[in-house]
């Protein structure tokens, strides 16, 4: 698996499959692959939870 390529950030050796629940506003890749690395997807799901009000964040979790 070290040849798959990350759909966060075009790097080889994405090790994992993406979560199916991304917070609103997440980046869900922008490169081909079916795989990321679990650094990128924890970045980015850090990213986009901080950009989010508490209001945001408690109506989002509710919709699930």
């Amino acid at each position: 698996m070290d040849d798959e390529i990350c759909r966060l950030c075009g790097q080889a050796g994405a090790d994992k499959i993406p979560q199916q629940i991304h917070w609103p506003g997440a980046e869900r890749g922008q490169y081909d692959g079916e795989y990321v690395h679990r650094v990128c997807e924890d970045q980015e799901n850090m990213r986009a939870h901080a950009l989010l009000t508490e209001e945001q964040r408690a109506r989002f979790l509710r919709s699930l």
